[in-house]
């Protein structure tokens, strides 16, 4: 445990330079609290993390500013208030978990690991330091392997029922349902392109009027989206299919204008 028993200047320069040149500028954010729970110290991680300035935050009282501030910065703020006010109940054991800080203003998004411990020793014995681990790579990571593993299931899967057999509707109209589903989409269709390589005939969709299955058709000429989408050879990301109509020489197609259930 480090001591600093030189009061002199030498000595305050040194736990100066400890809590500003080194803890200060740490990526962990800090928060320490005394036995009776209000802030004696933060570090400027902790100030932007939760966009709070940092002289407003020394001296609070830490259940108050949970109350009034810190909880709703998180997407379940009850959750995060009665774990972290647990602690301060009893004050004896460790805690750990992790919490998801929703974006406002100048606050980012992120996954915070939040892990805190009694202070057993010292002028703060009876407090508690909390620390904050910016875990957000690691759960994008996390959310890409399971979206990955999700995806080749589903392509397992479809592989398994077309070899069944069947009825190839049947056929499209499971694997459109089980895509939408593993791609998190409302509306989807698979089309036919017909002999004559002007024109796509609706086979199934999801989320559309199903009467139109087998008879809607939708033109494929250069100038519509479709046909667009067709000569591009690639995947076309359309974000907003009304804006892209009206910015866009791109004709609005009945099985996207007029079929939505």
């Amino acid at each position: 445990m480090l001591k600093i028993q030189d009061h002199s200047s030498a000595g305050l320069l040194l736990l100066c330079s400890l809590t500003e040149d080194t803890l200060d500028t740490s990526r962990v954010g800090v928060f320490i609290l005394n036995a009776e729970f209000r802030i004696v110290w933060v570090n400027q991680a902790i100030a932007s993390y939760f966009g709070l300035p940092r002289k407003t935050l020394l001296g609070g009282n830490k259940r108050q500013l949970i109350q009034e501030q810190l909880k709703g910065c998180f997407e379940q703020p009850e959750d995060f208030t009665k774990t972290v006010l647990t602690t301060y109940t009893d004050s004896s054991y460790i805690e750990q978990f992790e919490c998801h800080m929703l974006p406002n203003g100048e606050r980012q998004e992120r996954w915070l690991e939040h892990w805190s411990q009694p202070i057993r020793s010292g002028l703060y014995v009876g407090g508690r330091i909390e620390h904050y681990y910016d875990i957000t790579e690691r759960k994008r990571v996390e959310f890409e392997f399971r979206t990955r593993a999700c995806q080749q299931a589903a392509v397992a899967e479809i592989g398994r029922r077309a070899l069944r057999g069947g009825n190839l509707d049947a056929l499209l109209n499971e694997t459109l349902t089980l895509l939408a589903r593993i791609l998190d989409v409302t509306y989807g269709q698979i089309l036919e392109l017909l002999p004559n390589r002007k024109t796509l005939l609706l086979r199934v969709s999801v989320g559309f009027k199903t009467y139109d299955q087998g008879q809607a058709t939708v033109n494929a000429e250069p100038d519509t989206l479709v046909g667009y989408t067709l000569l591009s050879q690639e995947p076309v990301m359309v974000e907003d299919l009304g804006t892209e109509h009206q910015s866009t020489a791109f004709a609005p197609n009945r099985c996207y204008s007029s079929t939505v259930s």
